[in-house]
């Protein structure tokens, strides 16, 4: 009993990924209040996210062409990414785009330890708001998380985001088809999910730009995830803004503080960073070292 049990969740795991019905999303939308899968309005809207970036070159083209539709998006950006390159999370920040929180780096989630998960939150948060930008949202790397950790993000204030179209195929090595996979299943309140922050997924700058032109034919505004969740219109992106469960943002000269690292999470001395194994915390390297990740 236990095995075909299993056997089902796989299955049916595996035909939300492959199929992405349409009807499923609007469910989610309707039902699902604690993560984010889609928004459930009638307004033709969908938003546009980036995951693990940033990249130097393709963060870069990605705003290039954003700015040709003259359309804004939401850049779910890694710890480790946004330490060696705040620079373009400042420029991000500038143009208008939502920056958002995607834990230290590549880690699946939900693989995690507790303790661990906060390190990689509160971290990349960290680093966030040292480059200018106040995180509110947050995806999961990998996209699953526990239960214990949905708690733990919204305690820390963040509202957890997943989406509810995405092409199967994150290299795009048919980038004809991933277009006309993701293009079918747009609806009102989509939340779209792209991925940059590796040269392997060149292909998402064409398909971006592609996939704008598909939406402006089909009467379509592509929008932050901010932005589409909020029905009496969006907020400044890339300011201090209260946050949930007794969190607050400080600022000094118009950038945020060391220390105003998404409280309440816990104070850690200077140099603290991600552990580098699941059994706890340990030191990282100065901030003016670069590592590959």
């Amino acid at each position: 009993m236990a095995g075909g049990s299993v056997a089902l969740v796989i299955a049916g795991l595996w035909f939300c990924w492959a199929c992405q019905p349409r009807w499923l999303a609007r469910l989610l939308a309707r039902r699902v209040h604690a993560v984010v899968f889609a928004a459930d309005t009638a307004r033709r809207e969908v938003a546009l996210t980036f995951d693990d970036g940033p990249h130097r070159v393709l963060t870069p083209a990605l705003v290039d062409a954003l700015d040709r539709h003259a359309v804004t998006a939401t850049f779910f950006l890694m710890g480790t990414r946004v330490r060696d390159a705040p620079d373009l999370v400042e420029q991000l920040v500038r143009k208008g785009h939502e920056v958002a929180n995607h834990m230290w780096d590549e880690h699946p989630s939900a693989l995690l330890t507790l303790q661990r998960f906060q390190a990689d939150l509160c971290a990349t948060a960290l680093e966030l708001l040292r480059a200018g930008a106040v995180p509110a949202l947050l995806r999961p790397a990998s996209g699953w998380i526990r239960p214990g950790m949905l708690r733990m993000s919204h305690r820390e204030g963040y509202r957890v985001v997943l989406g509810s179209v995405a092409p199967r195929d994150l290299a795009l090595r048919s980038p004809d088809r991933e277009l006309r996979f993701v293009v079918r299943r747009i609806q009102p309140g989509a939340i779209i999910v792209l991925h940059e922050g590796d040269d392997s997924r060149a292909p998402v700058v064409a398909l971006t730009d592609r996939l704008l032109h598909a939406l402006t034919e089909r009467g379509y505004r592509a929008v932050t995830v901010s932005q589409l969740l909020r029905p009496a219109g969006p907020q400044p992106l890339g300011r201090a803004q209260p946050r949930r469960g007794g969190g607050r943002s400080s600022t000094r000269a118009g950038r945020p503080s060391d220390e105003a690292s998404a409280m309440p999470c816990p104070p850690r001395p200077s140099g603290y960073g991600p552990p580098d194994d699941v059994t706890g915390p340990s030191p990282r390297p100065p901030r003016d070292r670069r590592h590959g990740t």
